[in-house]
């Protein structure tokens, strides 16, 4: 097996509750040998550490302000339930928690000995890089914040704004539908000239987003032409 099947292997675990004993012995002397998926595993945990003592956080407003521990029953089902999953239950969790070799489950708790890593961890993620691409390959951590909601992706920003943009695009169109009739036929086939070239760099530009989603160049140009297409409708609206 390679890196990225150990990998796999430690998200089998963290994620569907089950792993062979077999495997557990064969991914506990990996991890004592491979720094890089050791420092995977270490992500992991760090990304788990961070969400529990987020949600510690919320549960303590909710409880006069109480601190209590990390409910990890909790944190499992709020990842899973963040991407898309079927639950843990609570009986599985602990059964697979303590069945886990002793030595597998030290090593993936070292992320768990350092608050200050974890706020230092997030910290430097969250900040914003001088250098940083805006849609380029998001990395694990990148990915696995974004699942649990605690990190908005450059693709998912970009989605929120096109929906944004549509809501708006459609309130416009239904004002077009009541004016239309108003309208003589140059005014007409002017706006439907318009409207189908800017339709059209907007079909081009999603083509492209779906070969590429990391396209940035293609990002603007679609966020361009929906910007185009709305201040069009907006201008007819009112003729």
């Amino acid at each position: 097996m390679n890196c990225k099947d150990y990998q796999n292997l430690i998200i089998r675990f963290l994620s569907e509750d089950r792993l062979d004993e077999s495997l557990q012995d064969v991914l506990q002397e990996h991890l004592l040998s491979c720094d890089r998926c050791a420092k995977y595993a270490e992500e992991v945990m760090l990304l788990l550490d961070f969400y529990a003592r987020k949600q510690t956080l919320e549960d303590s407003f909710e409880d006069s302000f109480e601190i209590k521990e990390p409910n990890h029953h909790r944190i499992w089902r709020g990842v899973k339930n963040a991407i898309g999953k079927e639950s843990i239950s609570t009986k599985s969790l602990k059964k697979q928690r303590f069945s886990f070799g002793r030595n597998v489950l030290a090593i993936l708790a070292v992320a768990l000995l350092s608050s200050t890593l974890t706020a230092l961890l997030v910290a430097n993620f969250v900040k914003p890089k001088e250098s940083f691409e805006a849609f380029s390959e998001p990395t694990f951590l990148e990915k696995a914040l974004s699942y649990v909601g605690l990190l908005e992706t450059p693709q998912q920003e970009r989605l929120r704004r096109i929906k944004e943009q549509k809501a708006l695009i459609e309130y416009w169109n239904q004002r077009i539908q009541m004016r239309q009739h108003q309208w003589n036929q140059k005014l007409r086939e002017a706006f439907e000239r318009n409207l189908s070239e800017i339709d059209q760099a907007v079909l081009e530009c999603e083509k492209m987003l779906e070969k590429n989603p990391y396209d940035e160049v293609s990002a603007e140009m679609l966020d361009s032409a929906m910007r185009e297409k709305l201040e069009l409708l907006q201008e007819f609206a009112q003729l």
